[in-house]
């Protein structure tokens, strides 16, 4: 199968993409100072980077999108 079905990925990996959710939304609030909603792409790039939950061609399609 060239593409796994997303549905079957989610039920796999459901665990872990709540848990990266959730350590990844904790950083942006923290980072978001004046809480609207928003962090400089600096603050941006220092969160992906610093979370272990992503790989590195994860954190580079991030970043780049």
């Amino acid at each position: 199968m060239k593409h796994p079905n997303p549905n079957a990925l989610k039920l796999v990996y459901w665990e872990e993409i709540e848990n990266t959710y959730r350590l990844l939304y904790h950083k942006f609030n923290s980072a978001d100072s004046d809480k609207n909603g928003k962090v400089s792409i600096e603050w941006f790039k220092n969160i992906v980077r610093d979370t272990k939950f992503l790989t590195p061609k994860e954190k580079n399609l991030l970043i780049r999108l």
